[in-house]
C-alpha cells in the first residue's frame, strides 16, 4: 500500500511538472493588459461581504481598476430592474429601490429623437413580457430564474421557460469553456462583465479607469491554464464604455458612477 501511494504521488507530481510549461506559455501568450490585471488581482485579497458574497479590488499599473464578485447562488439571485424614469436611471438609484446588495449597468439601450427618453436594445423579457426584439445571432442570452443564471448564444432558439431574458454581447467564451473573441480592436473602455462558474458560482466583473479591451477583458475570464485567471464556463459582456457604473450597499468607496444613465441594471439580491 504504502509503494503503491509513493508511486501514485511520483506520478503526480510528475504530470505537474510536465503541465507547468504549458501552463506558462499560455499566460504568457495572453495580452499584456490581461497579464497586468491578472497579476494585480493574484496579489490582492478577496473581501467577504457577506457569506457567499465577496469583493475584491485591485489596481494594475496602467490605470486600471478592477473590481470583482464571487457569488453563491444557492444564497444570492441575479434580477433585471428598469428605469422607472424616461431618461434612465443610475444605478445608485436602482439598487437602493430594490434592495440589492450590488448593481450594475445592465444591457444595451439606444435614445429615441427629441428626448423622448430610452430605450431597450436586444432581448428584454420580464415576467413573461418581451420589451424589446432580439439580434438574430449577435452575442448571447443570459437567462435568469430560480435555478440561477444560465448563458447561451444568440444563435439558439429563444428558451421557452418562463424565465427574465437579458440578451448582450459579445459573448467572451461559450458554455462549456469555449472561447468566443477572434479579434482584438485594443478600444480600451470600462468594461462589465458577467460569468458562470461550474458548482453554482458566478464571476461579475468591473473593470474601470482606463479599461481593457473586450479581447483582453474576455481573455481574462478564461482558466488560469489558458492565461486567463476566472476560469469561467460562460462569459458575456454587458454593455460598457460610458455605461459601465457599479453600487454596492454601504460601500461608497468602491462605487464607479460612469458617464450617463442606462435604461437597465443588473442587480445582486438575497434570495
Amino acid at each position: 500500500m504504502n509503494l503503491a501511494r509513493t508511486v501514485l504521488r511520483e506520478t503526480f507530481r510528475i504530470a505537474l511538472l510536465m503541465a507547468l510549461p504549458a501552463v506558462a506559455a499560455a499566460q504568457e501568450n495572453a495580452p499584456q493588459r490581461t497579464q497586468e490585471a491578472r497579476a494585480a488581482i493574484a496579489a490582492a485579497a478577496w473581501e467577504e461581504i457577506e457569506p457567499g458574497l465577496s469583493m475584491l479590488r485591485a489596481s494594475s499599473p496602467a490605470n486600471l481598476t478592477i473590481t470583482a464578485f464571487k457569488v453563491d447562488e444557492k444564497l444570492f439571485r441575479f434580477d433585471v430592474a428598469v428605469q422607472e424614469k424616461p431618461d434612465g436611471e443610475r444605478v445608485d438609484t436602482f439598487g437602493p429601490r430594490a434592495d440589492a446588495l450590488v448593481a450594475v449597468n445592465g444591457g444595451f439601450f439606444g435614445e429615441r429623437e427629441s428626448g423622448r427618453g430610452l430605450y431597450s436594445v436586444g432581448l428584454l423579457r420580464l415576467k413573461g413580457k418581451v420589451r424589446s426584439p432580439k439580434w438574430k445571432s449577435t452575442g448571447g442570452f443570459i437567462l435568469f430564474d430560480e435555478e440561477g443564471i444560465s448563458i447561451l448564444p444568440s444563435r439558439q432558439d429563444v428558451p421557452v421557460r418562463p424565465a427574465t431574458i437579458l440578451q448582450s454581447k459579445p459573448l467572451m467564451i461559450e458554455p462549456g469553456g469555449k472561447w468566443a473573441m477572434n479579434t482584438n480592436q485594443a478600444l480600451w473602455r470600462p468594461r462589465t462583465v458577467l460569468c458562470t462558474v461550474k458548482g453554482g458560482e458566478a464571476v461579475l466583473l468591473v473593470l474601470s479607469g482606463s479599461g481593457m479591451s473586450l479581447y483582453e477583458a474576455g481573455w481574462l475570464m478564461r482558466a488560469q491554464n489558458e492565461g486567463g485567471y476566472f476560469g469561467c464556463d460562460a462569459a458575456i459582456a454587458l454593455d460598457g464604455g460610458g455605461s459601465t457604473q457599479l453600487w454596492v450597499e454601504e460601500r461608497e468607496d468602491v462605487w464607479v458612477e460612469g458617464e450617463t444613465a442606462v435604461h437597465n441594471a443588473l442587480l445582486v439580491k438575497r434570495r
